[in-house]
């Protein structure tokens, strides 16, 4: 019997291994008009969309802003089209398999990213999707990625022009579902102005990437931390996997309520971990591993707090983990964040004195000064930890909106001992999903 049990978790455990999807920010390789399978594809843009006024969007942008509301980090205009991949991309056969090739333009675009709203590949097919000439490329993409909602989405690409290449079975051909929904018209830079694959376009003067000194002991706290694309493509915000108090590996992720409220279609969020520049300076390019989609635990404006669950569930030889949290607020020494700004490669920011109870937005909070690092656009949802490595909180916003970013000291996070009873249900509070025994216990340690 339990050896029968031993090869049940052990065939789950490489379905699940198989279930991620990574992208290279900054790929040496470089894929011709022949396409990542090297056929004899005729040159051809499939599909065009206009070109937009940037300066337009930017003030669209600010004029529905409200004072003091926080926001996530907008970065695109989603476009809603209706292109079936499957049926207008061209196709070659050849030796069983058949490939197919389609490029699609977004006029102007300073990045481009696309939700396919029926998705679904048939076994022993290779999806691979990138930029111009795969300066970022993202995959193998296969029928691991299929799922109820049958519907999946890119991650972000620099520059106007995006390519799929799909080599499946011939005899699956027509099992193949690819439809895309919408196209995000990128209208600001995320990506470094100077170089096609770069990051580093938050402010460089006071940001600190992940892995200098500053970030030296919380190599497992960072594993447990991702950028958040959100449903259409068109805005970014941080957040981590978080433990429950009963280490048990469920996949509940942590972030803003107010990045919910902004765009709450989370089937189609999608998730970077591990995007952090391999040295301190100067920021390099990163690699990420990418799951789509998830599914809204308990939310609460009180705290600002945000709790889903991943479709997927990182796989055990990722590196990825699960943060501690703590819901004591006595003995709090200091505080540091690890998120995304501006979309840009993972920073760390740190208060080294005690974090003080506010409220701000109507919303209970623990306000830091900061003495290293800043946070940003992007920054919304990231995890507070105080000394012990664990969450007491999740990046609300700042106070400080017209000083400059590096002057912006001023943060306030949802307190965590207050999303814990949330609004009294279990739709509204972390306690029914981080602690379901009901076992009282007050602090967690990151996992892997």
């Amino acid at each position: 019997m339990k050896n029968f049990i031993l090869v049940i978790v052990l065939l789950a455990f490489i379905q699940v291994s198989k279930a991620q999807v990574k992208t290279n920010f900054g790929s040496r390789e470089r894929i011709s008009e022949q396409g990542k399978f090297l056929k004899n594809f005729p040159v051809k843009i499939h599909r065009t969309l206009p070109a937009k006024d940037i300066n337009v969007l930017l003030k669209k942008e600010e004029s529905e802003k409200v004072a003091g509301e926080a926001k996530p980090f907008r970065i695109a205009e989603a476009v809603p089209v209706d292109i079936d991949v499957a049926r207008e991309a061209d196709w070659l056969d050849d030796q069983g398999f058949s490939y197919c090739k389609f490029a699609l333009v977004a006029s102007g675009a300073k990045s481009i990213s696309v939700n396919f709203d029926k998705f679904y590949l048939p076994k022993g097919s290779e999806l691979w999707t990138y930029s111009d000439k795969g300066e970022m490329i993202t995959g193998p993409i296969t029928e691991t990625e299929n799922n109820e909602n049958k519907i999946w989405g890119t991650w972000v690409y620099k520059g106007e022009k995006m390519n799929i290449d799909l080599k499946l079975p011939s005899n699956e051909k027509n099992n193949l579902v690819l439809h895309i929904s919408n196209i995000a018209h990128g209208y600001k830079e995320i990506y470094n102005k100077a170089q096609v694959n770069d990051f580093n376009n938050s402010d460089q003067n006071c940001e600190v990437n992940v892995l200098c000194p500053l970030g030296n002991g919380w190599e497992n706290e960072r594993n447990s931390v991702a950028l958040i694309l959100n449903g259409n493509g068109s805005a970014l915000c941080s957040g981590a996997l978080i433990n429950n108090a009963c280490s048990l590996t469920i996949a509940y992720f942590l972030t803003a309520n107010h990045c919910f409220q902004a765009s709450n279609d989370v089937a189609n969020w999608r998730f970077t971990f591990q995007a952090w520049s391999p040295i301190c300076v100067p920021s390099q390019n990163a690699n990420g591993i990418i799951f789509n989609g998830s599914t809204l635990r308990a939310n609460s404006a009180g705290s600002d707090f945000c709790l889903l669950e991943l479709a997927q569930m990182p796989p055990a030889n990722s590196g990825i983990t699960f943060s501690g949290w703590s819901r004591n607020t006595n003995g709090v020494l200091q505080t540091t964040i690890i998120h995304h700004p501006a979309g840009d490669v993972m920073k760390i920011s740190r208060d080294i004195d005690p974090p003080a109870f506010q409220t701000f937005n109507n919303a209970q909070c623990w306000q830091l000064v900061l003495d290293q690092g800043a946070t940003e656009g992007g920054s919304s949802g990231a995890p507070y930890y105080d000394q012990n490595h664990r969450i007491i909180a999740q990046h609300f916003g700042i106070n400080q909106v017209n000083l400059p970013v590096c002057q912006q000291v001023n943060k306030f996070g949802g307190r965590f001992d207050i999303s814990w009873t949330g609004g009294g249900t279990k739709s509204t509070r972390l306690s029914d999903w981080l602690d379901p025994f009901n076992s009282g216990t007050m602090a967690t340690n990151t996992i892997n």
